[in-house]
């Protein structure tokens, strides 16, 4: 068997690595527990992310599908119908599911002293908590953010500028200017009782 000699380039390659990988793994672990315990907080609403490594969770919650009535073809004789959702359908955002949700989630990291963030990103209203802090660098933090829609926080308000005339070979069109109107809401004072009475059992 022949003897392997290690450089002192190739020590401290394997300590860093080693370094890196027992940090990913700790940061994996804090990750883990953090979504099974918003998992139960918010009865299974908040749903556990296909991969621990995930950082990013969308919460939006939509109302349900509109109803279609559906020819059943296999019947030749006469015409017979059932009833089933309409996937092409465009959904509106539930409002109230998703600020109580984001309520129980923002709750539960400030009981377990999470630091929390909240910003609006584009189309989206963003809650960053921080799970852990191994340093003073904010890029070695273990993180999670919540996504949601902004509508639920914020009213679009659409403002036609103006009518654009024909110019090369681009058509005439409106163009439109979007704002948001963002009032502030209190998630802290947010009625959640459905979802607080689940959590005490």
């Amino acid at each position: 068997m022949s003897t392997v000699v290690l450089t002192e380039d190739h020590v401290e390659s394997l300590t860093n690595f080693n370094k890196r990988f027992a940090k990913q793994t700790e940061d994996n672990a804090i990750k883990a527990t953090w979504y099974i315990s918003v998992f139960h907080a918010t009865n299974g609403e908040a749903e556990l992310p296909y991969d621990v490594n995930y950082g990013s969770v969308y919460i939006t919650k939509y109302e349900p599908y509109p109803k279609k009535l559906v020819r059943k073809d296999w019947i030749k004789d006469k015409e017979e119908y059932y009833e089933t959702d309409d996937y092409s359908a465009q959904r509106g955002v539930d409002i109230e599911a998703t600020n109580k949700l984001i309520a129980v989630i923002i709750k539960h990291a400030r009981s377990l002293g999470h630091a929390i963030e909240k910003k609006y990103d584009d189309d989206e209203f963003v809650i960053k908590i921080t799970l852990h802090k191994h340093d003073e660098n904010s890029y070695n933090d273990v993180v999670v953010t919540y996504r949601a829609s902004r509508k639920t926080v914020c009213e679009k308000i659409v403002t036609v500028v103006h009518h654009e005339e024909v110019i090369q070979v681009i058509e005439a069109h409106d163009e439109e200017v979007v704002t948001w109107d963002c009032g502030k809401v209190s998630f802290m004072a947010m009625n959640d009782s459905d979802t607080e009475d689940k959590t005490k059992q």
